[in-house]
């Protein structure tokens, strides 16, 4: 039986902004029906560049919980601002265009590196320990009910 909402959040995190290279460090929650995962961080200063993760099932193709997964993210532009630069002055793009990856054609001074990963994201499958009777129940429901991940977001540059 399949439970998914097409077009349903179960649940919304946010985090504290990065800085360059840094690294920030979330839980999230998931449950069976809802496995699949979605994440976006603006790369700042920038005119409109991000980088994100659309859909990404925590569950393998056997419908087991991964304990791991990790992904390199490349940077996208949005299409909403003209900009070279990091510290580009935020100038409206009108019309808007469409949102693209950046690469090698584009017009920004990250292009030649824009095959390398920007940033990276881990997925790490996270158990309560079991250190009493009590815990062990209650983490016993809570695996049943939903598990949860540690989402580290890596910025590169």
């Amino acid at each position: 039986m399949d439970y998914k909402k097409p077009n349903y959040v179960y649940k919304y995190y946010k985090t504290s902004g990065l800085k360059s290279v840094d690294e920030t460090s979330i839980y999230i929650m998931v449950k069976e029906q809802y496995s699949r995962v979605s994440l976006i961080s603006m790369i700042a200063p920038s005119p409109d560049w991000f980088v994100g993760v659309d859909s990404h099932d925590l569950c393998g193709s056997d419908g087991k919980w991964k304990d791991i997964s990790p992904m390199d993210l490349l940077p996208w532009d949005a299409g909403t601002e003209n900009g070279k630069e990091f510290a580009s002055t935020d100038i409206a793009t009108t019309p808007q265009d469409f949102i693209k990856i950046i690469d090698q054609n584009s017009d920004t001074v990250i292009k030649a590196d824009a095959s390398k990963p920007f940033a990276k994201v881990t997925f790490i499958k996270y158990e309560e320990p079991e250190t009493s009777s009590a815990l062990s129940f209650s983490a016993g429901v809570f695996t049943l009910l939903a598990i949860a991940f540690l989402a580290t977001l890596s910025l590169m540059y």
